[in-house]
């Protein structure tokens, strides 16, 4: 059949007006008969003949394309008449000629004059009215006008608009009734058939992308079939005397005209978005995409997804013609509104299927080996078009270079991507292998020798166990890449030593060689020699350490963290970066009751500092607590790549907010130190020729300075043992399940092939046919359930959630994430470093009201003790010891009774742990 129509091109040539030959040939028609007796005569010109014709003078994509552009410039009225060159013509011609080069253009003529056919008015036979009219009907069929049935006015055949939505027909006024309808419903097959024709032309180029060109290949494909069944009419037309219109019209129905009807609108689907965009979104203007001026309705399920104006975010970047994942979007689209017609529903999923083949692929690749292979920007996955500064500027953070590097493409995401968890899946895959391959320097796995089952279609029922395997393959690699080849766990352990102070040794020696200058105004210190006392102290160590580390070296991370180590006195204090946390985060209120006695105990004890405050400011001590450089310690480790990818900049910064903290409380307590040795031993605070009522006075103070160590001895036992050691046992018997399955060897999917069966097996239908409401909750609630056991899981997402709920935790038991349990720990550890100033002032108040450690000492510094010795001098200066001393003793019972309310509200209403240090302060202190 295909080499006489071959064979039938060749003889035929060019490009002939539709219906001319068959209207001279009726002219001598005999009237009446069978069909078959008009073999010889009326049917003489087969209309097919015109359709291969038609076919054989059109070029490649390009060429039709700049054709159809240019087309708007030849006058309608003109044509051009085009016969075959002779053979001896062709001899003269070069060897490499194309179909164009085979023909010659004659003179154009003005007009070419269409033979008509007979009058339908004048005959009367309906067989004869079928006949001429069903010979129409085939040449409607390929898209050209007949004698009976002509284009409608507004279809212009030169005009890209119309030659994608294809001709619409008019029909002679003195047609049978029952033949126009019949004709009248059969042109709509031919209408699509051209629409699809001109579709082809324009869209099948690389400019649209594979995806594009699979499914003009679908439809090509589609009109193979067309035309065999156009074929068999024919042939059943010409020698048949039972065929008929019904006939025609039936096996149109039955056999194509449902395909074509579905990728005809596929087509304007995608013609009217790429119209659409060419509007909204500023692109070339030579792309025959955006060329298109089509006045088309989109589907109901298309309005909802209208492209907005262009947007210059790199996350959310349009596509600027219809292509890739968007042309099966609007196939999927399309499947979900007849999903109950299964014929319909079959053929569009099989089309579905044929033209992700090139996107399967790319999904492939990408889970398989961590690469991109698409070069017309259609995946679900792009990488993210950095300038070379901003390139390089994440590249010195590689956190941020890899988290923002790879990135998915919200336009034309398809319904099995839509769930955040699927994206992060496919994404951190392919990103994982990525990393994996820089840092062991492969170039491809097959050394791994792995043998696994690749996506093959994206309605699979088996789509995301697929996934989740390759996910898990990914997140193995780079388990044992973190643990065995840059020892993963031993940095825990060095940061555990670094900011948490496990081995608290070098931090006394640094506290006792900087006492002086960390109890000064950071203003006023001298920084860089503490950094120096803090290096000599932190980097003192043997041996050459690496600054960087890479595979398979024994690398001492203890010694990489203490070479890259940061120590500076910072602008912030401790109570300045906390609010600053606490600002980033939505902290919930408890109930308006225990805010207000919150509130009305934090006032109480806000009036004694204020009284305590402006009464020492009297006496000339200007200089805030806040600014104490001991307050402003800073300490940070830039870690090297991947391990920064593990240990994220959130984990990191919450380290050193606990540094800050723990290096608070240990220089709190180093001041009661040193105080309480003036008060046990200085000569001052031991003589005993003080009168009774000094005496009594030292006992007091030695006994309020005794409770004020209690409790910072016990909020320091807590934070080291309930808190830090407890917290971290959790940790550390996570990390080893981590590294005990990271030597686990990589996993061999060929022992997967019966499970994925049973699987397969046990899940709904192929076609996912089944309930969607019941569907979509059942698979929200899994979901659901998997992103709980997320952070549990043998993942590089599971471990790094670890270790930021680890951090976390740590801030929220260690007082610091909570505005009124910050509020008061700020108060009290305020009031305790200026009640150890105040007992170390004292000394000198001590000696002015005693007569003989007076002369004692006036003799070594007169200018500070030769003052009046007279009673009512001394009288006055212990009348203020005895003021001050009180106020001190009042606040310190109003601090530590608005400090123990505070926690164990707050350890009862959200954070249990809080009520192991009530219970220990309650022990500590009864009264």
């Amino acid at each position: 059949m295909f080499s006489s129509t071959h064979r039938i091109r060749k003889e035929t040539g060019g490009v002939e007006e539709s219906g001319a030959a068959a209207g001279g040939e009726t002219r001598g028609a005999t009237m009446g008969g069978g069909y078959g007796q008009m073999h010889g005569d009326i049917f003489h010109s087969s209309p097919l003949q015109h359709s291969y014709s038609y076919s054989s003078s059109f070029v490649s994509p390009s060429q039709d394309a700049s054709r159809f552009r240019n087309i708007q410039s030849v006058p309608p009225t003109v044509r051009d008449i085009v016969r075959l060159k002779t053979l001896d013509e062709e001899k003269e011609e070069d060897n490499d000629q194309n179909i164009i080069n085979s023909c010659i253009i004659e003179e154009p003529v003005e007009k070419l004059q269409k033979p008509c056919g007979p009058l339908l008015s004048e005959i009367d036979d309906l067989v004869i009215q079928e006949a001429l009219i069903v010979k129409d009907i085939f040449f409607v069929l390929l898209g050209y006008e007949g004698n009976y049935i002509h284009y409608s006015r507004s279809y212009d055949p030169y005009s890209l608009d119309s030659s994608i939505q294809g001709p619409d027909f008019k029909f002679a006024k003195n047609l049978d009734i029952s033949l126009k309808n019949i004709a009248r419903k059969v042109s709509h097959v031919g209408k699509h058939y051209s629409g699809l024709r001109a579709f082809i032309h324009l869209y099948d180029n690389e400019l649209h992308g594979k995806i594009v060109q699979a499914f003009c290949q679908a439809v090509s494909e589609c009109f193979e079939s067309y035309y065999i069944v156009l074929l068999d009419l024919e042939k059943g037309f010409l020698f048949s005397n039972k065929f008929n219109t019904n006939i025609l019209d039936q096996v149109l129905d039955e056999q194509i005209a449902n395909k074509l009807d579905h990728l005809y609108h596929i087509a304007l689907s995608i013609c009217t978005m790429d119209r659409k965009r060419a509007t909204t979104i500023l692109a070339s203007d030579d792309s025959p995409g955006f060329e298109l001026g089509l006045e088309l309705e989109l589907e109901p399920e298309l309005n909802t997804s209208t492209v907005g104006a262009a947007e210059s975010n790199i996350y959310t970047e349009k596509a600027k013609i219809c292509k890739g994942g968007l042309v099966l979007k609007i196939i999927q689209d399309r499947m979900a509104v007849y999903k109950g017609d299964s014929s319909s529903y079959k053929f569009l999923a099989g089309l579905f299927d044929s033209v992700s083949i090139d996107y399967v692929a790319m999904l492939n690749r990408w889970l398989v080996e961590g690469l991109i292979d698409d070069p017309f920007d259609e995946f679900m996955i792009r990488i993210a078009k950095l300038s070379s500064k901003v390139e390089a500027q994440f590249r010195t953070k590689s956190e941020f270079y890899w988290s923002e590097l790879f990135l998915i493409k919200k336009d034309g995401l398809l319904d099995q991507f839509k769930n955040f968890k699927i994206q992060q899946k496919i994404l951190n895959t392919g990103k994982y292998l990525s990393i994996f391959k820089m840092c062991t320097g492969l170039q491809n796995f097959q050394s791994l020798n792995e043998t696994f089952q690749l996506v093959d279609s994206l309605s699979a029922s088996d789509l995301e166990l697929k996934i989740d395997k390759f996910y898990e393959r990914a997140n193995k690699m780079l388990i044992k890449l973190l643990f065995e080849g840059y020892k993963l766990g031993n940095l825990i352990a060095a940061y555990q030593t670094s900011f948490l102070l496990d081995n608290s040794f070098n931090v006394d020696s640094f506290l006792d060689t900087a006492y002086s200058e960390l109890k000064r105004n950071k203003y006023k210190t001298a920084k860089t020699a503490l950094q120096r006392q803090y290096n000599e102290v932190f980097k003192d160590f043997k041996g050459k350490m690496e600054t960087e580390t890479s595979v398979g070296t024994q690398t001492n991370l203890f010694g990489v963290i203490k070479k890259n180590q940061n120590f500076r006195i910072a602008i912030e204090n401790l109570y300045n970066v906390i609010d600053e946390l606490m600002a980033e985060r939505d902290f919930t209120m408890i109930n308006n009751n225990d805010h207000y006695n919150y509130k009305e105990a934090s006032n109480n004890a806000r009036e004694v500092i204020e009284a305590i405050t402006s009464n020492t400011k009297s006496r000339g001590h200007n200089d805030s607590i806040d600014e104490s450089a001991f307050l402003s310690v800073d300490l940070s480790v830039p870690l090297p790549f991947p391990l920064n990818l593990v240990m994220v900049r959130q984990t990191s910064y919450q380290y050193e907010i606990m540094f800050k903290f723990l290096f608070m409380l240990k220089f709190v307590s180093k001041q009661g130190d040193i105080s309480w040795r003036e008060l046990k031993s200085s000569k001052v605070w031991i003589n005993r020729s003080f009168s009774p009522k000094a005496q009594k006075w030292i006992l007091r103070c030695r006994n309020l300075h005794s409770r004020i160590r209690a409790f910072v001895n016990e909020v320091q036992s807590y934070i080291a043992y309930d808190v830090i050691d407890f917290n971290y046992a959790k940790l550390q018997s996570s990390l080893n399940q981590f590294e005990e399955r990271s030597f686990y060897a990589l996993p061999n999917y060929s022992n997967d092939h019966d499970t994925f069966q049973v699987f397969k097996s046990n899940l709904r239908g192929a076609n996912n046919s089944s309930n969607s409401i019941f569907d979509a909750r059942i698979d929200e609630r899994n979901l659901n359930l998997s992103a709980q056991h997320e952070e549990n899981s043998f993942t590089v997402t599971g471990l790094t959630r670890s270790l930021q709920r680890y951090t976390t935790t740590l801030l929220n038991d260690s007082l610091l994430t909570r505005p009124e349990t910050m509020k008061c720990a700020k108060e009290m550890f305020n009031f305790i470093s200026l009640f150890h100033n105040y007992t170390m002032q004292m000394k000198r108040t001590l000696i002015l009201i005693n007569h003989d450690l007076q002369k004692k000492f006036v003799l070594k510094t007169p200018e500070k003790f030769d003052k009046p010795m007279d009673d009512a001098s001394v009288n006055r200066r212990f009348d203020y010891m005895e003021e001050s001393f009180f106020v001190r003793y009042q606040q310190f019972g109003e601090l530590l009774g608005n400090f123990l309310q505070t926690i164990k509200t707050v350890g009862e209403n959200e954070n249990r742990k809080l009520l192991d240090l009530s219970d220990r302060l309650e022990a500590c202190f009864p009264e």
